[in-house]
């Protein structure tokens, strides 16, 4: 059973990805350049999740990491995926039919997230975090850790500072003429635990995407 809820705001909160660049084209440009499912599975393994678990997929895209951590949670659990593109949600709707635990989708921003406090034991987010804003990145993890249940888990899995290898290569262009250099300096440690979210897990994937693995307090 599925089901799509539409919570989008007003405002530029990140790419929409529509048309062309939507859907199952999306994901063969992303298999090209070194986001396919191998990164996910990888992704997936370094994620702490159970049986059972509520999780919640930020910026979701089609699902990618829905779909990989899907096992991990089981039947009895839930994962709910957050997007601002329709289309990538329909698309990721349609890939997760059938496959268990419930998937239910939302459309909006990750700068106001639809759950009340303190009810998901889990957010997850995979290469959404990089194509937002400063203010809505840190809008957003306050809004992560509001939504978290205390001890419950966030990973991150995102662009870093490049290491040698084809993925960074293929990226390397685009990463050292873009404005906005967080991801390169690799903030998140420092805005993650301004919010009661401390760093359990640091790994890289690939040459270019780091997984950041971070437990909120019991008292944040």
């Amino acid at each position: 059973m599925q089901k799509i809820e539409n919570t989008a705001s007003s405002g530029d909160h990140g790419n929409h990805f529509e048309g062309a660049l939507s859907g199952a084209r999306y994901d063969r440009l992303a298999a090209l350049t070194g986001f396919g499912p191998r990164l996910y599975r990888r992704a997936a393994a370094e994620i702490p999740l159970r049986k059972g678990m509520r999780v919640l997929d930020v910026g979701c895209g089609t699902a990618s990491l829905g779909l990989a951590i899907a096992g991990q949670i089981g039947a009895g659990g839930q994962i709910h995926c957050l997007d601002l593109s329709a289309q990538q949600l329909a698309y990721a709707r349609h890939k997760s039919n059938g496959v268990e635990p419930f998937f239910e989708f939302h459309q909006g921003s990750m700068a106001e997230l639809p759950f009340e406090d303190a009810t998901l034991d889990a957010v997850v987010s995979s290469l959404a975090f990089h194509a937002v804003g400063p203010k809505v990145r840190r809008d957003a993890l306050r809004e992560v850790a509001r939504v978290l249940k205390p001890h419950g888990l966030f990973a991150l899995v995102d662009l870093s500072k490049p290491r040698l290898g084809l993925t960074a290569l293929i990226w390397l262009p685009s990463l050292l003429f873009a404005s906005d250099k967080e991801n390169w300096n690799n903030v998140y440690p420092s805005l993650c635990g301004e919010q009661g979210l401390h760093l359990d897990k640091d790994v890289y994937l690939n040459s270019l995407v780091r997984c950041q693995v971070f437990h909120k307090e019991k008292h944040t």
